[in-house]
This record gives C-alpha cells, structure tokens and sequence, in this order.
C-alpha cells in the first residue's frame, strides 16, 4: 500500500480525512475516467454565462492522478464563440465561493485561443488524492462566452478526472 503523507485536510462530506499517498497502490491497475461536461448555445451575436455544480459518488475506493479541461467551440462561416471556461475540483461542496477554508484541488481555466488544461496532482501535491468508495468529488463549471457570429453557435465544456482503480 502507497505510503500515507502527513498533509491531510478534513472532508465535510464524511467526516473523514482526505488521504494523500506518495505512490499508487499496485492493486489500483486500471485506469478510469469520470467526466463533466456541458454544451451551451450562444445565440447570434449574442453572449452566454453559466455556472453549475456537479457531483459525482464514488462506486469504489480510487487514487486520484489528475484532471483536465478543454473547450470545445463551434464555428460558423462568419464568425466564432470566444470566451473563457473554469472548473473547480474539489472533495467539498461550494469550494468556488470561498466560504469554506479547505483548498481546492484545482482551479483550471480555459479559453478559446488556449482550449486545453490540466493537472497532474503528483506534480502539485507530491502525491495523488487517495478517496473511499462513496466519497464525493465535486466540480463547479463556469463560463462567459460571446458570439461574433450572426447565427447560433455552440460550446462545449468537458472536464476529466483521471483515477487508478482496482483491476
């Protein structure tokens, strides 16, 4: 079993603790992928907001490795959805509000001119995110986006979380 560092920090969710481990357990072999996505339309010429929580239980104990965020934007021949998307990830509820003094596990932004990013949290943390089956990840989307196009155009935001699970 991965070795357990000292960093921990209270988990509302369960009243537990949230686990950091230096390596990932060999028994945790297959690789999984939880998604969060949402898909927008901007009306033409026209500009969007959105924000919304999401919320994902666990169905078996998982090492969390890292997250991305990309930003799909759709095209029309005379013009194109710019704007900015974030997510949030988190072990807690309503982290982006900044009334809770648990940190959060990434803060991701992406834009149209650079539609991708990520986290590797063995880079951020020196250690991967070790969580309990029925424990709950949390992701808060945003995004402002405009239309330069005369006609309805959609956008897409797609977060991943990356995990090790048991084979």
């Amino acid at each position: 079993m991965g070795k357990l560092i000292s960093r921990v920090s209270v988990d509302i969710s369960r009243g537990g603790l949230l686990e950091f481990v230096e390596t990932i357990p060999r028994e945790f072999n297959r690789v999984k992928a939880y998604t969060f996505s949402k898909t927008r339309s901007v009306a033409g010429n026209g500009v969007d907001s959105y924000a919304e929580y999401h919320e994902l239980t666990l169905d078996e104990d998982a090492i969390i490795v890292g997250a991305d965020l990309t930003m799909y934007t759709g095209e029309a021949s005379d013009g194109h959805v710019e704007g900015i998307v974030r997510a949030t990830l988190s072990h807690i509820p309503n982290v982006h509000d900044e009334s809770n003094k648990e940190p959060a596990w990434a803060n991701l932004a992406a834009e149209n001119r650079s539609p991708f990013a990520k986290v590797e949290f063995k880079e951020r943390y020196g250690a991967y995110i070790k969580m309990k089956a029925e424990e709950t990840i949390h992701a808060y989307l945003a995004s402002i986006t405009r239309n330069t196009s005369a006609s309805t155009v959609n956008y897409t935001i797609i977060l991943h979380v990356y995990a090790r699970v048991k084979g």
